[in-house]
C-alpha cells in the first residue's frame, strides 16, 4: 500500500526520510488498532508518496471503519483525506465540521474564472472592463481581481466575489457577459474558496482582533 516493497531487503536505518515516513505510516496501518493517530505523516514525502499516503488513509477509514486522527498544516492534505476538520490557532481548537460546513460559514466568496481568447485580449483595461460588467451586474456585494494568468492560446481572470444572492443569479449574469463579449470571452468556473483561504481568513480575522485590543 505504501510502495516500500522494493526496498524490503534492507535496514530500516539505511531508509531515506521519506522511505522511514512510509514505513512508519505502513506500520501504524497494521491490523489491530481502532484508532490510528498520524502527526503529519506526509513530512518529507515526496508527491507521489503524499498521494499514496492519501489514498492508504482514505481506505481504512472506509473500508475497515477505523478512526483516523491525522494532524497537517496542509490544507490540501486536510481536504483530500478528512471527513471532519479542526482547526487550531495558537493553541485554541477554532472550528469543527466537514470541509463544506467550513466553507459556508467561514469562507469569504467564490471564485469566478473567466477564459479569454488571447487573440482578443488587449491591456488591463479588459480586466477593469470585465470587473465593472460583473459589479453591474448586482450579484454580490464585491469584486476583487484575485488573479491574471497568461498563456498562449488563453488569459484566465480569476476575481473573488463576496456576499453573493444566489448562485443561479450568478450564473444566469455569468452567461449575459458572456453573450455580450464574444468572441473574446471562450467560458468561466464558479469554485468556492478553498480550505486555505478559509485558514487565512481565521487568521486575518484574529490578527483584526489583536490590533483592535492593541
Amino acid at each position: 500500500m505504501m510502495d516500500i516493497g522494493d526496498h524490503s531487503d534492507r535496514r530500516c536505518k539505511t531508509y531515506s526520510g521519506g522511505y522511514l515516513r512510509r514505513m512508519s505510516v505502513a506500520t501504524a496501518l497494521l491490523p489491530g488498532a481502532r484508532v490510528i493517530i498520524l502527526d503529519e505523516p506526509s513530512t518529507g514525502m515526496d508527491v507521489v508518496s503524499q498521494r499514496a499516503l492519501w489514498k492508504a488513509v482514505r481506505q481504512e477509514r472506509s473500508q475497515t471503519g477505523k478512526v483516523v486522527l491525522l494532524t497537517t498544516h496542509s490544507m490540501e492534505e486536510a481536504e483530500s483525506v478528512c471527513s471532519r476538520i479542526a482547526i487550531v490557532f495558537k493553541g485554541t481548537l477554532e472550528c469543527i465540521g466537514s470541509v463544506q460546513h467550513l466553507r459556508d460559514k467561514y469562507s469569504d466568496g467564490h471564485l469566478v474564472t473567466l477564459f479569454l481568447d488571447a487573440s482578443h485580449f488587449k491591456d488591463e483595461l479588459t480586466i477593469t472592463d470585465f470587473a465593472k460588467a460583473i459589479e453591474s451586474t448586482k450579484v454580490c456585494d464585491h469584486v476583487d481581481v484575485s488573479a491574471v494568468t497568461h498563456t498562449p492560446a488563453a488569459v484566465q481572470l480569476t476575481f473573488k466575489l463576496t456576499g453573493i444572492r444566489s448562485l443561479a443569479s450568478l450564473f444566469d449574469a455569468l452567461e449575459e457577459i458572456r453573450a455580450s463579449h464574444q468572441p473574446i470571452l471562450q467560458h468561466f468556473t464558479v469554485t468556492q474558496a478553498s480550505l486555505e483561504s478559509v485558514f487565512v481568513h481565521m487568521v486575518q480575522r484574529h490578527e483584526d482582533q489583536d490590533s483592535e485590543s492593541n
